[in-house]
């Protein structure tokens, strides 16, 4: 039990996300199309931003859902 989570720590730090330095610079939209930068609305409303893998990213604030 001790190797799996020695394991699976090594391997959480291997593959931690990082975060895009362009990513305030980057002109995002939501579903119905508006575009928006990331520095506006961060400082209004609680924003939880994913990277993934491959870069993308799901952004949820209340009554918004976006794909980035």
């Amino acid at each position: 039990m001790l190797t799996l989570i020695i394991v699976s720590g090594i391997l959480d730090f291997i593959r931690k996300p990082e975060i895009p330095p362009e990513i305030n610079a980057t002109a995002l939209y939501d579903l119905q199309g508006n575009g928006f930068f990331l520095p506006q609305i961060a400082q209004d409303k609680p924003v939880l931003v994913y990277f993934g893998e491959r870069g993308a990213a799901i952004v949820d604030i209340p009554h918004r859902r976006l794909m980035i």
